[in-house]
């Protein structure tokens, strides 16, 4: 993002076309190697083996290629929000859009109850679409939730997100992402016994979320806020030097 900044170029052009070619770049990996999105593939009894032996878990999810049309996603969300604040837009005035972010959370259900509709799906050609769009399309639908909050707009989307009660969670967020995978391993190869059930997947789920939280704290508090305190310091002494530097320049040109 900072290369196409310093370059000049069009964030929002340059960052549509990253994200077409790195969507056809991961169906020619999901069509080829015949990867199946996870919702189709786990179940309680290959839980235990899922993350050794699913090579769609591994090269859909935990690759880079997996994850790069939503990290372009992410940035192309900043970059739109930022031409926006920019150019004074505001997009409560938007009827297009707030139908949209009204019904975003309704979408999302919808989007993530797919897999039910995919189960007797045989076609190859059809998984390999859905398996390529999974993550993308919840990104965007989750970039129009998003912008809506904020902008403030009236829906049900704003009213549970803007919940100021997810302000301590929010702050918790990096570290819990960061910390999550390994608490998942741990919590699965830690089981003694070798089945499970759809119960227990419920139960360790909510165990994934309280425990990731709760290591998060720490986390957070001793290492990620240090870090981001001490790059600001660097980053606004330098600026305020080279700001320095720029006006002893001028002034002995004048």
């Amino acid at each position: 993002m900072l290369w196409i900044l310093s370059r000049g170029l069009d964030p929002e052009y340059v960052l549509k076309r990253l994200l077409a070619a790195s969507l056809l770049l991961l169906f020619a990996i999901v069509y080829l190697f015949e990867l199946r999105p996870q919702l189709l593939t786990v179940n309680p009894e290959n839980l235990l083996t899922l993350f050794a032996e699913d090579k769609s878990h591994v090269y859909l999810y935990m690759s880079a290629w997996g994850n790069l049309p939503t990290a372009v996603l992410g940035l192309l969300l900043a970059s739109t929000y930022r031409r926006l604040q920019r150019e004074n837009t505001d997009l409560t005035q938007n009827k297009i859009f707030v139908d949209i972010h009204r019904v975003s959370l309704l979408l999302l259900l919808l989007w993530i109850s797919m897999p039910f509709f995919f189960t007797n799906i045989e076609s190859h050609l059809a998984v390999a679409l859905y398996a390529t769009a999974e993550k993308s399309v919840f990104a965007a639908v989750l970039s129009v939730t998003s912008l809506g909050c904020f902008y403030k707009v009236e829906g049900p989307a704003t009213s549970v997100l803007c919940w100021p009660g997810w302000r301590v969670l929010s702050r918790l967020s990096l570290s819990s992402l960061m910390i999550h995978v390994a608490v998942i391993g741990q919590i699965t190869f830690s089981r003694i016994h070798n089945s499970t059930s759809h119960t227990q997947m419920l139960a360790d789920t909510a165990a994934v979320s309280v425990i990731s939280y709760l290591l998060a704290l720490p986390l957070t508090l001793l290492i990620e806020y240090p870090a981001a305190r001490l790059y600001k310091a660097v980053v606004d002494t330098s600026s305020k030097e080279e700001t320095e530097n720029h006006t002893s320049v001028k002034s002995k040109q004048s």
